[in-house]
């Protein structure tokens, strides 16, 4: 997960090169930027990434190496949202669930889950209140 973009990679049974796969095209229009052949296709019907392209490990690892030294941010989900209010609102989610299990701001996870349930108990009645 970076700024530019989500990317999953992995490598299947048989292959000697990573599949890079994502959901969003210019994700991996972004990633081209590090790997210039980069060769993007839209992946099978029901498949869980709309794309994907191959590369080589050393690709992929040169890749990432390039964006974590372009990291010159304090904050992820300010940088992301500065990029793709849209995407960052996904992570603001994603991380909103991390939190919940595992926990966050020196608090446990059962904390974490007892603010979410009340700021989500608290949106419901605002909202029932506004209805009427």
């Amino acid at each position: 997960m970076f700024p530019c973009g989500f990317y999953s990679a992995v490598q299947k049974p048989g292959d000697s090169h990573l599949t890079v796969r994502s959901r969003e095209r210019q994700d991996l229009l972004n990633l081209k930027s590090f790997i210039p052949d980069l060769e993007i296709v839209k992946s099978p019907p029901g498949s869980d990434y709309a794309f994907r392209a191959t590369v080589s490990k050393v690709e992929w690892a040169e890749a990432v190496a390039a964006m974590a030294l372009l990291i010159n941010y304090d904050n992820f989900k300010n940088a992301v949202k500065k990029k793709n209010p849209r995407r960052a609102a996904v992570y603001s989610r994603i991380w909103g669930e991390l939190a919940a299990e595992y926990g966050a701001y020196g608090q446990t996870p059962f904390k974490m889950r007892q603010m979410a349930f009340r700021r989500e108990a608290a949106a419901v009645t605002a909202a029932s209140l506004n209805e009427d």
